[in-house]
């Protein structure tokens, strides 16, 4: 980014295109508080952005958290009259849920007039972010009924909210359906979702055979979600077996060990714990810090 930021200062003359590509830039490389600048920029020097732009920073605003900026832009487009396509309100959807403002999110998915197979899985995804499973099951079966079609996406947010809910045979009955009635494959996300939904419900084992017959290779988050809900019911031989696959897929993890250490002291095994933390010390693995945005008075 540095060096596309240094040609853009460079240039003699810089149209919508260019401004967009900048937004558009910032926002795919992370340095979401930088998109909104340049948007921000960008209006006040009277140029009027496209959708494409505006998709940029919203879902810029979105990353970043930022309550307060995103409603701004939305106001934008209510000052300029611009019409809310289906690629905003998605974006417009998807960041009211990503800053915790559930209620505006709804509120644009009911304002947004042509609904895309898009804005509906942003629905279903926000809904299920925030627990509301019945909420987005709900959504899901009015996406059928309006004749639409879901695909991969949409069985993303519909398996999340099943475990949120604690629907597990419903969320069976949903994954079943997939390739039974609309011919799509799941993806290791979809098996995840479904040792989360399994796991969450403390069906332990039947989680474990699930993993046994999946038809491809299972990947390190599928054994992740086995690890978690392990440490969940306290049950540390599946942990351990769990734990050692995850392991060998993904030896710098550090998650791994810090969860199996923790269910070991749980289960009174300290030494198996401080061994592990050892092994941890050993390969060099460090725990990451966690870190977290705050955005002031996001009030809905």
């Amino acid at each position: 980014m540095a060096s596309a930021r240094q040609l853009f200062v460079e240039m003699p003359w810089r149209d919508v295109v260019s401004w967009t590509t900048m937004v558009n830039g910032c926002a795919k490389n992370g340095h979401c508080r930088e998109a909104f600048d340049f948007f921000k920029s960008m209006v006040d020097m009277g140029l009027s952005p496209h959708e494409a732009t505006l998709v940029s920073v919203i879902s810029a605003c979105g990353g970043l958290g930022a309550a307060n900026e995103g409603k701004s832009v939305h106001g934008y487009l209510i000052r300029r009259s611009i019409m809310i396509t289906p690629f905003l309100g998605t974006s417009l959807i998807d960041m009211y849920g990503k800053c915790g403002l559930l209620n505006s999110a709804v509120i644009v998915f009911g304002s947004t007039q042509l609904k895309q197979l898009c804005t509906w899985n942003a629905m279903i995804s926000t809904f299920a972010a925030h627990g509301c499973g019945n909420e987005a099951m709900s959504t899901y079966n009015d996406m059928l009924k309006a004749g639409l079609e879901p695909n991969g996406i949409t069985f993303l947010g519909v398996l999340t909210a099943c475990a949120r809910a604690g629907c597990v045979e419903l969320g069976i009955k949903y994954f079943d359906s997939m390739h039974k009635e609309f011919n799509i494959s799941p993806w290791t996300e979809h098996y995840s979702c479904m040792v989360n939904l399994l796991g969450a419900a403390g069906l332990l084992l039947e989680a474990s055979e699930f993993i046994r017959r999946m038809p491809v290779d299972v990947e390190g988050s599928v054994w992740g979600a086995l690890l978690g809900a392990c440490r969940l019911h306290g049950e540390l031989g599946l942990a351990e077996s769990a734990g050692q696959r995850l392991l060998g897929l993904e030896p710098e993890r550090s998650g791994t060990y810090v969860v199996l250490s923790n269910i070991y002291s749980g289960c009174g095994r300290w030494q198996e714990a401080i061994e592990l933390r050892e092994v941890m010390a050993d390969k060099g693995v460090k725990k990451l810090a966690g870190c977290s945005w705050v955005s002031t008075n996001p009030t809905s």
